[in-house]
């Protein structure tokens, strides 16, 4: 991105008073440069402030901002310069703010009145970077499948490769004693009246 743009999160910068610290929703501001977690935070309180332009999910529809917008957050109170090149570097570098740089829109101020539109080398620049980070994304969803093909790869080796295990043995049946005669229908009817004469004695 070029200085001139208004995209470049170098370019937010302003005057305002060193050391003064904006609490925003209970967010300090003033460590968030390097801390991405914090950066996300300060991205969701100015969805929720300014939710005419800033967008909390990174797959929304985004709109261009317009040239000098870090001026108006800073003269507004609502970031230090620092945080405020951070937090838009973080903003403005998302796929879909590309996108919607690439559109050759118009650009919005904080009260989402257009404010100029987006310059056709812009516009050219923004699709050379939603380039980059599609092709960034691919590279690792690339990556990402061959390390689970190896993990997968590796489970199976390791099953192939396992002893087999062996069932439990069943004990055998015993063989047929010499005394057990198999009975045919005949034969359990004449065993059962004998027992029956047997119990009426």
């Amino acid at each position: 991105m070029t200085p001139t743009n208004g995209d470049d999160p170098d370019g937010a910068t302003g005057a305002t008073e060193a050391g003064r610290v904006v609490e925003l929703d209970g967010v300090n501001t003033r460590s968030t440069a390097t801390n991405p977690a914090k950066l996300q935070e300060l991205i969701l309180a100015l969805a929720e402030l300014l939710p005419a332009v800033f967008v909390a999910d990174r797959w929304e529809l985004y709109r261009p901002l317009k040239r000098g917008i870090h001026r108006d957050l800073i003269d507004r109170g609502v970031l230090l310069p620092d945080e405020c090149r951070a937090v838009l570097r973080r903003y403005c570098s998302r796929l879909m703010y590309q996108r919607a740089v690439a559109a050759c829109g118009p650009r919005f101020d904080l009260d989402r009145h257009a404010a100029g539109d987006v310059a056709p080398d812009e516009a050219d620049h923004a699709k050379a970077a939603v380039a980059k980070i599609e092709a960034k994304q691919e590279h690792k969803a690339k990556v990402a499948k061959v390390i689970a093909d190896n993990e997968r790869a590796t489970r199976k080796a390791a099953v192939a490769t396992a002893p087999a295990r062996t069932p439990k043995e069943m004990p055998a049946a015993p063989p047929p004693s010499a005394k057990q005669v198999s009975l045919g229908l005949a034969e359990l009817k004449e065993a059962a009246r004998a027992r029956q004469e047997v119990a009426d004695d």
